[in-house]
């Protein structure tokens, strides 16, 4: 390898070592938990791994769902009765915890994900 060849691949090591550590979702301690139903967001919340209980959230109106938060900062979707959903897929999806994770409950068109 040349000098020059040597100097690019230090300096694509150096942008993607830097970019590792800013970027880095593992550093970051406190995430949000947004609950959307049909586009609106209806709940934000800051949820943390340090929790000192087990929350539920329940969303009131056209359907009666409960989002539970555990004191990992995990985030799932309580069963629903069948007429509300009738596969029950979004509580068999079970807990995300992680930016990016969502779980989707299509006859309420409702969205709980994790940022």
């Amino acid at each position: 390898m040349k000098a020059f060849e040597k100097a690019i691949v230090g300096l694509i090591l150096i942008i993607g070592l830097s970019l590792l550590l800013i970027n880095n979702p593992e550093d970051a301690h406190e995430n949000y938990m947004t609950i959307n139903i049909d586009g609106t967001v209806v709940e934000k919340a800051k949820i943390s791994e340090h929790l000192n209980e087990t929350i539920t959230i329940e969303i009131e109106g056209d359907i009666d769902a409960k989002i539970e938060v555990d004191k990992k900062g995990r985030v799932r979707v309580l069963p629903m009765p069948k007429d509300a959903c009738p596969l029950g897929i979004c509580s068999h999806t079970g807990w995300i915890s992680k930016p990016g994770e969502a779980i989707v409950c299509m006859p309420n068109k409702m969205i709980v994900k994790i940022e």
